[in-house]
């Protein structure tokens, strides 16, 4: 009697350890790819690979200023970014959900060679170039905190919701530069990942 009372709570035990299960979401719907200008807003969806727990971002991409910045960055090309969670899915397990990610690119605005390299999106090309421009490499400067004050995104649900409910943003910025080598951006890329679906891309140019 006293082994078998020791048992069943072993059982709940095991049972309340146990992993939920995936959240159903619906599929985003809407296109793959998305080419805007620059100050104009795109909602896209990211979620994360074990739970598939959503977030949709407002994310509004404008046009860059100039910055002498440095002797290795004789001038800096720095676009700013406005990253909102607007809304993030209820489930019972705190998640980190991968934050949209960004890249300065060049807009082929004659339609010569197609996007690729730094600017390749993780879903599928032949959607992609049916809606975006074409797009070359562009410089890049992976630190672009000499443009400004800036905040880190991060994709932690606790976070997200309390910044959705106050209606917060990270505010950040993609960076390029010009000098002698290379080529400036004079474009924005986004590629939203999602598990379920194919990634969103969107680049925004003038």
């Amino acid at each position: 009697m006293r082994r078998a009372a020791w048992v069943l709570p072993l059982t709940l035990l095991l049972g309340a350890c146990a992993a939920p299960a995936p959240l159903s979401v619906p599929t985003p719907v809407g296109p793959a790819a998305v080419a805007l200008g620059f100050g104009e807003t795109a909602d896209v969806v990211t979620a994360d690979h074990q739970f598939n727990v959503p977030v949709t971002w407002q994310v509004t991409v404008s046009e860059p200023s100039l910055i002498d910045a440095s002797p290795t960055y004789p001038e800096v090309h720095c676009y700013p970014v406005r990253l909102a969670p607007v809304e993030v899915g209820d489930f019972d397990v705190d998640v980190t959900v991968p934050v949209p990610v960004f890249e300065p690119v060049v807009v082929d605005e004659v339609g010569g060679a197609s996007g690729g390299g730094a600017g390749a999106s993780g879903g599928s090309e032949d959607s992609a170039a049916a809606e975006l421009p074409p797009q070359l490499r562009a410089n890049t400067i992976p630190d672009p905190s000499m443009c400004g004050d800036l905040t880190t995104p991060t994709g932690y649900t606790p976070d997200l919701r309390e910044m959705a409910a106050a209606g917060e943003a990270f505010d950040t910025y993609v960076a390029s530069w010009s000098g002698l080598y290379g080529v400036p951006a004079n474009a924005v890329r986004l590629t939203a990942p999602f598990p379920a679906a194919e990634d969103t891309v969107v680049v925004w140019s003038e």
